[in-house]
Order: structure tokens, then C-alpha cells, then sequence
């Protein structure tokens, strides 16, 4: 279970670190 949760929160991190990388794809985009 406590692996289980480590892992979770690390496929969060990555998530965040996804949507971050996606939103300055984003504002990029926008701005050309």
C-alpha cells in the first residue's frame, strides 16, 4: 500500500510537470 501511494505521487509530480510543459507549449504557440 505505502508503494502503491509513493507511486501515486509521483504520477502526480509528472502529471503537473506535463500540464506545466503543456501551458508553455500553449503560451508559445499564442504568442507566434
Amino acid at each position: 500500500m505505502k508503494i502503491n501511494q509513493i507511486h501515486h505521487r509521483k504520477k502526480q509530480r509528472h502529471m503537473a510537470k506535463a500540464i506545466k510543459r503543456a501551458r508553455i507549449m500553449a503560451l508559445i504557440a499564442f504568442s507566434k
